[in-house]
C-alpha cells in the first residue's frame, strides 16, 4: 500500500533531485533542472510510464504523471518487484544505494538527507515503509 511513509520518502527523494517545493516552482527557481524539465521528480532513468528519454532521464506527460512513477518504482522497489536486489527486508540506505550509485552520487549525503528529512533510520527495512 502506497501509505504516509512512502509519500514522505517519495517527497523527500523529489526534493533531492530538484524538484524542490511546490512554491519554488512558481518563482521560476527549479525549471532549469532535469526533474523539472522532464516532469520527472524523482530523476528516474527508466519507467513504464514514460513517454519517451532525455538524455539518461525519462520523461513524462505531466509532473502527475511523473510523480506516480515515482511513487510506483519505490513501491516495487520496497516489494522486491524489480530488478534490484531489494527486498522488503533490505534498508532504507540498501535502496538509497541502487536509487543512487556512488558512481553518479555521494550516497552517502543522499542518506544523511533522506534520515534528516524523513526522520527514518538508514536501518528501516523497506517493508516498514509500506505500512501506514
Amino acid at each position: 500500500m502506497i501509505g504516509k511513509r512512502l509519500i514522505a520518502l517519495a517527497k523527500a527523494i523529489s526534493d533531492h533531485e530538484g524538484w524542490g517545493p511546490d512554491d519554488l516552482k512558481t518563482l521560476g527557481v527549479n525549471e532549469e533542472t532535469p526533474s523539472w524539465r522532464n516532469n520527472n521528480p524523482g530523476n528516474l532513468t527508466y519507467s513504464p510510464f514514460a513517454i519517451g528519454n532525455r538524455g539518461r532521464f525519462a520523461y513524462f506527460y505531466n509532473e502527475d504523471v511523473g510523480y506516480f512513477a515515482l511513487l510506483w518504482d519505490l513501491f516495487q522497489k520496497c516489494r522486491g518487484m524489480t530488478v534490484t536486489s531489494l527486498t522488503g527486508n533490505s534498508t532504507l540506505g540498501q535502496l538509497i544505494t541502487v536509487y543512487a550509485p556512488p558512481h553518479e552520487n555521494d550516497t552517502g549525503a543522499y542518506i544523511d538527507y533522506i534520515e534528516a528529512r524523513t526522520g527514518f533510520d538508514r536501518k528501516m527495512r523497506l517493508v516498514e515503509l509500506l505500512a501506514k
